[in-house]
């Protein structure tokens, strides 16, 4: 089996997918015309990982949590979800983690504890990422996101969930989320 089709299939791991991008973006810096490279990253940037790699990113969208610079609307409007937060190289490092099939999920703190298992987190509207776009006039990344928006918010724990991206893995979001979670997940307005 090729490795474009491994990536297809969902043969490699999540780690192993994030690693194989890396390289093919380290070879196109010296080669930027390379098509084995180019391949890999096409594949990547539009092959949905398995269900069970799946990961839960619970992100802000008020930038330094001024209700006025709100981004979200801007995003469900667009089909796509974007951070620029340049600042934060941790934060930035999650959100170049994120894969096609992830889901992606707004939300805001109901409250100040910042104790995991403690508090309420207030989630507004969810979305599988669907594909990586990687900007050649910027250099910067964006994600198409099948944007679901629910009528009413639902409050959730927090899970610590407390920075403008907090990823969570899927053995984690089904230990911690309550049924109501799962339902509001399901809703496809």
């Amino acid at each position: 089996m090729s490795i474009l089709d491994k990536i297809k299939t969902g043969g490699f791991s999540r780690s192993e997918i994030l690693k194989l991008r890396e390289n093919a973006q380290i070879i196109l810096k010296k080669k930027p015309s390379d098509e084995k490279a180019l391949a890999v990253i096409e594949s990547i940037n539009n092959s949905a990982l398995s269900e069970l790699q799946t990961r839960y990113f619970f992100v802000a969208f008020k930038p330094h949590s001024k209700i006025e610079d709100a981004v979200d609307e801007q995003w469900y409007a667009g089909g796509f979800y974007d951070l620029q937060y340049y600042e934060d190289p941790v934060q930035m490092g999650y959100y170049h983690e994120i894969l096609c099939g992830d889901v992606v999920i707004t939300k805001t703190n109901a409250t100040t504890l910042r104790v995991p298992g403690e508090g309420k987190m207030r989630l507004f509207a969810h979305g599988k990422v669907t594909e990586i776009v990687d900007s050649e006039k910027n250099n910067h990344r964006w994600y198409k996101v099948d944007w679901k928006h629910p009528a009413e918010f639902i409050e959730v724990p927090l899970m610590g969930c407390t920075k403008a991206i907090s990823h969570r893995d899927i053995e984690l979001v089904e230990d911690r989320m309550p049924k109501e979670f799962w339902d509001w997940l399901a809703t496809t307005q």
